[in-house]
């Protein structure tokens, strides 16, 4: 999407168009290389079909494309969640979310009336802030309006968090600068100072409010976690006798790569009947399994699991057996 915009700045009747357009193209060998490969790969033009008719179903699954529903309630709903999660009021949330997206529409809006669309895209800080606007657009509002909610991670949305940071440092010089030109009209400095108050009042105590709370829990949290990930690393070296599972997605890495011994896979056996003894069987259930997945999967009363050892709430691990 970056691109369109660049081809719209360059300059018409100029070898320098040729050159981006030749670029543009260039961008596209490698992913036709590695499709290529894929279809030769599978054999027939049937397989490489149906091999993305599965990564569409699984894109969509994580997207939320096809999740359907209203968008403007599932906005507000995501809207609150993101509030809960980063402990803001939501009307807030969204001040911090849209102003430098609405800045950057406020400029593009200024230039193209001044000068018409194609000059005003012949501005390189323009297209800058444009691409940048996009990037952070699309990502906040995918996760406001498409992601499950079961998918409704923070991080899911970070390149358009970073985007969004970048035009913070681009908005407020801007505006400081409109602000104290006197040349401006009083309608225009009067909307920067607005920008330069809503930032001050809204956008500053939250940033400040968030690394006030995190690097303290963070460098604290850091300690406890590693803590326990070495007790339950100590654990399974002290039972080389016994063996030591993790469950699919949850295969507890850092107790492995601290115990320095590889954890069998619960799901590679979860089709065979159950030969589990609890005197010998262990799962490593960390913290990420806990916060997410809550309690290991029974997988339909097939196994059982009983807690033999907690490390300071953060990680778990389970004496499994047959049900």
């Amino acid at each position: 999407a970056g691109l369109v915009p660049v081809l719209l700045a360059t300059p018409t009747g100029d070898r320098r168009r040729l050159r981006v357009a030749l670029a543009t193209s260039g961008v596209l060998v490698a992913p036709g290389i590695r499709e290529l490969h894929r279809l030769l790969s599978l054999g027939s033009v049937d397989g490489y079909r149906e091999w993305w008719d599965v990564e569409r179903r699984a894109t969509s699954d994580q997207s939320g494309l096809e999740e359907g529903g209203n968008l403007v309630s599932t906005f507000l709903d995501h809207l609150d969640e993101l509030a809960r999660q980063v402990d803001y009021p939501a009307p807030l949330v969204a001040v911090v979310l849209f102003l430098p997206l609405v800045w950057v529409a406020a400029v593009v809006g200024r230039r193209w009336r001044r000068e018409g669309l194609r000059p005003a895209l012949a501005n390189p800080h323009l297209v800058v802030l444009l691409m940048l606007a996009g990037l952070a657009g699309t990502y906040v509002l995918w996760w406001l309006c498409l992601l499950p909610e079961a998918k409704l991670w923070i991080r899911r949305m970070l390149p358009g968090l970073v985007a969004l940071h970048v035009l913070y440092l681009a908005m407020v010089p801007a505006l400081v600068g409109v602000a104290r030109r006197s040349e401006a009209g009083r309608g225009l400095r009067a909307a920067a100072v607005a920008g330069l108050v809503a930032v001050a009042a809204i956008v500053l105590p939250y940033g400040w409010g968030r690394l006030d709370r995190t690097v303290p829990d963070l460098v604290d949290g850091e300690r406890a976690w590693l803590a326990a990930e070495e007790g339950a690393a100590d654990d399974v070296r002290a039972g080389d006798d016994l063996r030591w599972y993790g469950d699919g997605w949850w295969s507890a890495p850092a107790v492995s790569l601290l115990a320095d011994r590889d954890l069998l896979d619960l799901t590679e056996i979860e089709d065979e009947p159950c030969a589990m003894d609890p005197d010998r069987d262990r799962l490593v259930w960390d913290l990420d399994a806990r916060l997410i997945a809550g309690r290991p999967a029974t997988r339909g009363g097939k196994f059982t699991f009983t807690e033999v050892a907690d490390h300071g709430g953060r990680v778990r691990i389970y004496a499994i057996g047959c049900g």
